[in-house]
C-alpha cells in the first residue's frame, strides 16, 4: 500500500536541505541540515557550561591562594618580631654581663662568691635571665663568645659595652642581575642620643664548603676562620643603618646555609658574634 501524496509532501517539507551549486552548474545537497544546526548548539552549550565550571573553580582557587598569601605575610611579619625580640634580649644580656663584669673587677675578693661557696653574682644574674627562644634562627652562642672577648681583654684597656644587633637579615637572588642582594640592619638599642661606632662582616657559609669558598662581605682576609676587623665596614649609627652587599652569583660555590655576622670595635676588636640560617636564601628579591 502505497502512502498518500498529501502526507508525502507534508513529511517533505519539514526537512532542511542546502543546495551547492558549483561552476559547472553541478547541484550538491547536504542532507540532515538540521540535525547538523541541533548539534552544533547542543556543543557550544556544552562549551559554554565547561567555561563556567571552570571560571567558579579558578575563581575559589583564586581565593584560597590570596588567603594563604595573606596567612604567610602575618607569619612573616611575627617571625621577624620575634626575631627583632631576640636580637634585643641578646644584645640586653651582653650589655648587661660586661657591666656586671666590670663591676666584679672592681669589688673586693671576698664578695665574688657568694657565703655558700656558690658561682659569682655574674653567673646567678645571667643564670635568671629569661632565654631567648624565638624564631627558627640557630641558637647563638654570643653570650659565651662576647664574655671570652671580654676575659681576653682584661688586663688591657676595657671595652666600652656595645649597644647594637643585627636584625632583617635578608640573602636573596636580584631579580635584574646575575648577583646575590645581601641587607642586614645595624641596630642602636642603646640610648638614641648617643651614637655607636664600629665595623661588621658577614660570613656565608656551605655545609659542605670549604673555608677557602665562603664569601666574605667585605672581602677582608680570614685569620683563624674569622675575619679581620681592622677592614670590616665602618658604622656609626644613632638609631639603625642598613648594610648592603652584592656578590656574583657565580661566586657562590655551592648551597648557602648559614651566615655569621661579626661585630667589632672601630679598632678591630671582636664584640659580638652570631649565626644565622638561611632558609630564605634561594628565593628571588622583591
Amino acid at each position: 500500500m502505497k502512502p498518500s501524496t498529501a502526507g508525502s509532501a507534508a513529511y517533505n517539507r519539514k526537512k532542511w536541505s542546502i543546495l551547492f551549486i558549483g561552476e559547472d552548474g553541478k547541484v550538491v545537497t547536504v542532507k540532515h541540515f538540521k540535525g547538523m544546526v541541533t548539534g552544533v548548539a547542543v556543543l557550544l552549550t556544552f562549551l559554554v557550561l565547561a567555561v563556567v565550571v571552570l571560571y567558579y573553580q579558578y575563581h575559589n582557587r583564586a581565593g584560597n591562594v590570596a588567603a594563604l598569601q595573606n596567612d604567610i605575610a602575618v607569619v612573616q611579619a611575627e617571625k621577624r618580631s620575634l626575631r627583632d625580640e631576640k636580637d634585643q634580649m641578646l644584645a640586653r644580656l651582653v650589655i648587661l654581663e660586661s657591666k656586671l663584669k666590670e663591676q666584679a673587677k672592681h669589688a673586693p675578693a671576698e664578695d665574688a662568691v657568694g657565703p655558700s661557696g656558690n658561682e659569682a653574682p655574674i653567673q646567678a644574674v645571667a643564670n635568671q635571665l629569661p632565654p631567648a627562644d624565638a624564631g627558627p634562627e640557630k641558637e647563638p652562642t654570643e653570650a659565651s663568645k662576647v664574655s671570652e672577648t671580654i676575659d681576653a681583654t682584661d688586663g688591657q684597656t676595657q671595652v666600652p659595652p656595645f649597644t647594637t644587633a643585627n636584625q632583617n637579615l635578608t640573602v636573596c637572588q636580584d631579580p635584574d642581575s646575575e648577583s646575590l642582594r645581601v641587607e642586614y640592619k645595624v641596630m642602636n638599642t642603646g640610648a638614641k642620643d648617643v651614637p655607636v661606632s664600629g665595623r661588621s662582616v658577614i660570613v656565608l657559609k656551605g655545609d659542605n664548603m670549604n673555608s677557602e669558598d665562603w664569601i666574605v662581605l667585605p672581602n677582608v682576609p680570614l685569620l683563624d676562620l674569622k675575619p679581620s676587623g681592622e677592614r670590616g665596614k665602618r658604622f656609626r649609627i644613632y638609631n639603625f643603618r642598613t648594610l648592603k652587599y652584592k656578590v656574583a652569583s657565580s661566586a657562590v660555590k655551592g648551597a648557602l646555609v648559614t651566615a655569621t655576622i661579626f661585630t667589632f670595635t672601630v679598632d678591630g676588636k671582636l664584640v659580638m658574634e652570631r649565626d644565622y640560617s638561611l632558609d630564605m636564601a634561594a628565593e628571588m628579591c622583591p
